[in-house]
């Protein structure tokens, strides 16, 4: 695990609230231990959660029926993932442990990993979803913490522009810091923080009010 590890049921949550099924790339720039990528690629192969567990509880109920669970097994078929899963830190050490669990989750050839500071980092991509665990103030203070949502926002905005960004933090005055209005605010716990899971639709430009008139029959 990183310095603050998200929870796989949070982060599987998190992918699904954001509509992402594996039909677009998906990119993480603050990746972690790996975590958000690691779900996203679950998902998009459809593998069920636990699949690779030898073991679970409910196989020492007396009627618990080997012949079904196997079944059921069964009718989880991976399906064709044609997208990119995008995993980048700024530090290495994340990147080698996020890597680790990839593999270890046998989902590593899904995803490119790169070790790249969100504020440089290019990628070309459109029509795709962004998910970013940012700090909140646990790991950094002050200033330091208003530039990274500030950077934030400025990314998202001039580079990233066509796709569709999450950001979940529980700080609202540092996601004042982002500059950008949400379309959606989702109420989340990241353990027992209480946090909010933002939605901000990326567009080139201002967005454009379009008034519709309707006309008065005489």
């Amino acid at each position: 695990t990183g310095d603050a590890p998200l929870n796989e049921v949070l982060a599987a949550g998190m992918i699904l609230l954001s509509g992402w099924k594996g039909e677009s790339d998906f990119l993480d720039p603050m990746c972690g231990s790996g975590t958000l990528p690691i779900e996203a690629a679950m998902i998009a192969k459809n593998i069920p959660p636990g699949k690779l567990r030898k073991s679970f509880a409910f196989m020492n109920w007396r009627d618990f029926d080997s012949e079904l669970f196997e079944k059921i097994k069964e009718e989880a078929q991976p399906l064709p993932f044609n997208h990119t899963i995008h995993a980048s830190d700024l530090l290495a050490k994340n990147i080698i442990s996020a890597r680790t669990n990839a593999r270890n989750a046998r989902v590593f050839n899904l995803i490119q990993f790169n070790v790249t500071d969100f504020g440089k980092l290019e990628l070309p991509l459109t029509d795709s979803v962004v998910i970013i665990n940012p700090p909140y103030g646990e790991r950094m203070t002050g200033s330091h913490l208003n530039q990274l949502y500030s950077m934030v926002g400025e990314r998202l905005k001039h580079h990233f522009a066509g796709n569709t960004a999450w950001v979940l933090s529980s700080s609202n005055e540092l996601i004042q810091k982002i500059g950008l209005k949400p379309s959606l605010k989702i109420k989340l716990f990241n353990g027992s923080l209480e946090c909010s899971f933002l939605k901000f639709d990326l567009f080139e430009g201002k967005r454009k009010l379009v008034v519709i008139r309707k006309q008065q029959k005489s």
